[in-house]
């Protein structure tokens, strides 16, 4: 599967949740090249809408063809780096998945969550299955014949307790 892997600089620019759900709007047989569209659609603001796409233009997640955008590439994705802006932009994801589970039918969403006991030292098999999950997500959704929406997939892995001294 090829990825257009975004530099750090290029991520802080399109961190904020609405761009990557704007790139996914293209893919959408009923996406409409307007602002007032994607705000209807994701409920954000006519400006957020137009510097968005503009912002996305520049980094070459999207490209206008014949009047209609469309995304450079089918996938994308950032290297594992730690920045305030890759945790910022997780941050609002997670905030996004309260207001799910707040607001969304059961049908339409799945949180799901399984607590572990754990070795440290297998932490790299975790992150090379979870990065293999997502790829697979990847090609899943992608293969689908008509998308019609746009979702997002969080996978957290996270340590609970704390070592005592």
């Amino acid at each position: 599967m090829e990825f257009l892997e975004l530099k750090q600089q290029h991520f802080a620019l399109v961190s904020r949740w609405e761009h990557f759900a704007i790139a996914e709007l293209t893919a959408l047989a009923d996406f409409k090249s307007n602002a007032k569209w994607i705000t209807k659609r994701l409920e954000i603001s006519n400006d957020e809408a137009e510097q968005a796409l503009a912002r996305l233009t520049r980094v070459g997640l999207v490209r206008k063809i014949g009047g209609r955008y469309t995304k450079s590439k089918a996938h994308y994705r950032m290297v594992d780096t730690p920045a305030l802006t890759i945790r910022q932009f997780h941050e609002a994801h997670l905030q996004r998945a309260v207001n799910a589970l707040e607001n969304q039918n059961f049908e339409e969403r799945d949180i799901s969550g399984t607590t572990l006991a754990f070795n440290r030292r297998r932490m790299s098999e975790v992150k090379a299955l979870i990065r293999e999950f997502r790829e697979r997500m990847n090609v899943l959704c992608s293969e689908s014949e008509e998308q019609d929406s746009v979702y997002q997939l969080g996978v957290e892995f996270f340590r609970l307790d704390k070592e005592l001294r």
